[in-house]
């Protein structure tokens, strides 16, 4: 635009006292030797807007001051420099993605109005004498939540009304107070449009399966209250081994390698929930069903199949190789959830299962009343204590407790991936990787890693969970041996200490990648054992050692004692250690390439080919 015309459109859209202000404001905020004049006479108005003008293009940029409109009416459709093109263009997309929403889950007045004359209709004209095709029995009736009607299309429940009509208000046919299923009556309504005909020609269902399901119904509460039928139901066999399911013997295992001085110490010591056999079986049964119904992140590693605490060391290292090869240094930190699994909040993890899954309302609701009916109580030796309810946490051993805890954290996964914050490998983001409460965060930058631990608080305040910081501990890969000055980083306003080597996982990472700390602790570890046969076995000779050992051999292969060593193992097909490398290297390769991990997909595309030429060489050194 020339400067004839935006001097036109100033005066035409600013008044002469609007633009004497605005210049005596510009000729003030810039630090300038122009001498600033009063214009008088006409044409006075073209000549300040000259002067605006003129002082703009012999400025510098950096010297113009930024002003804020008052009245944005009064701006003329004029594009300057400094409006953030980037913030309106998102704002569009924002805008056109809520049109959108609202156009494809939003109906108008009218509609909404045709739609209940519909169901008034209903009313009248009722469909439930064909309740066998009309109402969908397995999944169960039930209302609309949003809506006060009481009659609809296939799927809702029959006419209701306060004569002799059963109401169903229930969003399942399992009711969560009680473990028995409840089903309702089933009545027949003739075909007629008059509301007082249809309430006197209603007749029951003479079936003699639901009148045996309804009995217990209606008689219960005075069964379980009658003290002579109390005794003799509680010591039924089916009654006992069904109530035996909610008491779980919670059984303290101290942590590993503590020592005698802080065994007094209740921190050291994690419950372990030992259930009975019929818990056992319900709760794999239940566990099969989470597995289908869940759909949990990529990044999540833990207690999932086709993946373990090899994988997602896997994926540590490598993310943090192609960083640091690139050049970059990596920010890592190593989390640590305080008592994890028993702060999980029931209420928050109902809601996740009812919304974030989709699991069958019948199978959550099963849930919901195991746990809110299951008791505990504590067995130290020969002693048990007291049972007690639970009002907060997921059964540590229970085969349920894994998935549930994964649902309970699958949303801070999300929101960390979602951020677009942190290392990213082949467009795939791998800022965080999990295996259970056990988290690990990757940033190439330390105002990255700080959005993502602040992101991490959020989400526990939120969930009820807590940041161990004293445990929580920060490490920099750096890269070509680079000095770097690593600024102080908090987690909970407690600051984090950076150390050179973490125990993740089992596995001891260092800040230089190698193995050579993890390759001692296992070298120890066999060391001890070995000491341990030795001194168990010290009296006894090397030929009498490999006697026992041979025989034992041969009992377990169900070979006979004539046969000799050599044949026996070649018999039985062992394989030997250069093979035993061979099947492990080529098992991880499989594992890798077959994956539909998103993750290991985007390692397995670059780094395929490098991994397989490492291991050929591996094989061929110990040839």
């Amino acid at each position: 635009m020339t400067e004839e015309g935006i001097s036109r459109i100033c005066i035409s859209a600013f008044s002469e006292s609007e633009i004497v202000s605005a210049k005596n404001l510009l000729f003030d905020s810039i630090p300038t030797g122009k001498r600033k004049i009063t214009r008088k006479r006409d044409g006075k108005k073209q000549r300040d807007i000259d002067d605006i003008i003129t002082l703009l293009k012999g400025t510098d940029p950096d010297e113009l001051p930024v002003f804020v409109a008052k009245d944005l009416q009064k701006l003329p459709p004029v594009l300057f420099d400094h409006v953030d093109v980037t913030r309106l263009l998102k704002d569009i997309i924002k805008l056109q993605s809520d049109i959108k929403e609202i156009k494809e889950d939003y109906v108008t007045v009218s509609q909404l109005d045709i739609v209940k004359k519909d169901l008034d209709a209903l009313k009248t004209c009722s469909l439930v004498n064909n309740y066998e095709c009309n109402v969908n029995k397995k999944r169960g009736a039930f209302m609309l939540e949003s809506f006060n009607y009481d009659s609809g299309p296939v799927g809702l429940p029959p006419v209701c009304s306060n004569q002799n009509i059963t109401t169903e208000e229930k969003n399942s046919p399992i009711s969560t107070s009680s473990p028995q299923a409840h089903y309702r009556d089933l009545k027949l309504v003739s075909n007629s449009n008059n509301e007082g005909t249809c309430q006197t020609k209603l007749q029951s269902l003479t079936d003699p399966e639901t009148e045996q399901l309804n009995k217990p119904q209606s008689n219960s509460a005075d069964a379980m209250t009658h003290r002579s039928q109390t005794g003799s139901l509680a010591s039924a066999p089916k009654v006992r081994h069904t109530a035996g399911a909610y008491v779980n013997n919670v059984v303290p295992a101290a942590s590993a390698n503590i020592a005698d001085i802080v065994r007094h110490d209740l921190s050291n010591y994690r419950p372990i929930s030992l259930a009975t056999i019929t818990a056992k079986v319900l709760d794999s049964l239940l566990n099969r069903h989470l597995g289908r119904h869940l759909n949990l992140n990529d990044a999540q590693f833990g207690f999932r199949p086709g993946l373990s605490t090899e994988s997602a060391i896997l994926c540590l290292k490598q993310t943090v190789k192609y960083y640091t090869g690139a050049g970059t240094p990596v920010y890592a930190c190593f989390l640590d959830l305080s008592k994890a699994f028993d702060l999980v909040s029931y209420e928050v993890l109902w809601k996740k299962l009812t919304y974030e899954t989709t699991m069958p309302l019948e199978l959550t609701s099963l849930l919901k009343y195991w746990y809110s009916h299951q008791k505990n109580r504590v067995r130290w030796r020969e002693a048990l204590s007291e049972e007690y309810q639970l009002e907060c946490g997921v059964r540590q051993g229970g085969l349920t407790s894994p998935s549930l805890f994964n649902l309970y954290m699958n949303g801070l996964i999300d929101e960390l991936s979602k951020t677009n914050v942190g290392c990213h490998i082949n467009g795939v983001c791998v800022n965080n990787i999990s295996y259970a409460d056990d988290m690990v965060l990757l940033s190439p930058s330390a105002g990255a890693l700080k959005q993502l631990l602040s992101i991490c608080e959020s989400y526990a305040v939120a969930h009820g969970l807590r940041y161990n910081a004293k445990k929580s501990e920060l490490m920099l890969f750096k890269a070509h041996n680079k000095s770097y000055t690593i600024p102080t980083i908090t987690l909970g306003g407690s600051p984090l200490s950076v150390v050179t080597h973490f125990k993740y996982l089992g596995h001891w990472v260092t800040e230089d990648l190698k193995d050579d700390m993890d390759i001692e602790r296992e070298r120890r570890s066999l060391s001890v054992r070995c000491n341990m046969l030795a001194r168990r076995f010290a009296r006894r000779s090397l030929n009498d050692l490999r006697v026992q050992y041979n025989n034992a051999f041969r009992v377990l292969m169900g070979l006979p004692r004539c046969c000799s060593a050599s044949g026996m193992f070649a018999e039985a097909r062992v394989d030997g250690f250069h093979a035993i490398m061979r099947k492990r290297s080529a098992s991880l390769l499989n594992r890798w390439r077959g994956s539909t991990n998103s993750i290991l997909t985007a390692l397995a595309d670059r780094w395929d080919c490098p991994l397989l030429a490492h291991l050929s060489k591996l094989h061929t050194t110990l040839l």
